[in-house]
């Protein structure tokens, strides 16, 4: 038994190794949608979250950019029409504020690894 258990694990590790991947349902996937928030100027990106919501506004997701860089990833596990939305701190401008997805699994920006990014714009004071 204990020779069987080692042969199934090595054939594990070879097809892993071998870039095989097991077999999924066609409505099964997990996808990363990332990109930056950019600036041409110092800012605190740990101060802005990304959120994605659903065409109807219920939020899925939510995360914070690395303070590094302005680098955000968010994982999708379901097709469907979604909102990508940049929620900085009160005053401070991006475009776009928002981007809408169509994840088909197939063709879409977040399927095929493209980035979408935030661009800073400037800043607003009241008072």
């Amino acid at each position: 038994i204990l020779a069987g258990g080692l042969a199934v694990v090595a054939a594990t590790v070879l097809l892993l190794l071998s870039g095989v991947e097991p077999a999924r349902g066609s409505e099964d996937i997990v996808v990363g949608c990332g990109g930056f928030v950019k600036s041409d100027v110092e800012i605190n990106y740990s101060l802005i979250e990304i959120k994605l919501y659903t065409k109807h506004g219920t939020l899925k997701y939510q995360t914070d950019c690395a303070p590094n860089n302005g680098y955000f990833m968010i994982p999708l596990y379901d097709k469907g029409d979604f909102i990508l939305k940049i929620e900085p701190p009160l005053g401070w401008s991006f475009e776009p504020t928002t981007v809408e997805l169509y994840v088909d699994g197939v063709s879409d920006i977040c399927t095929k690894g493209g980035d979408i990014n935030f661009v800073f714009t400037g800043f607003s004071v009241n008072g």
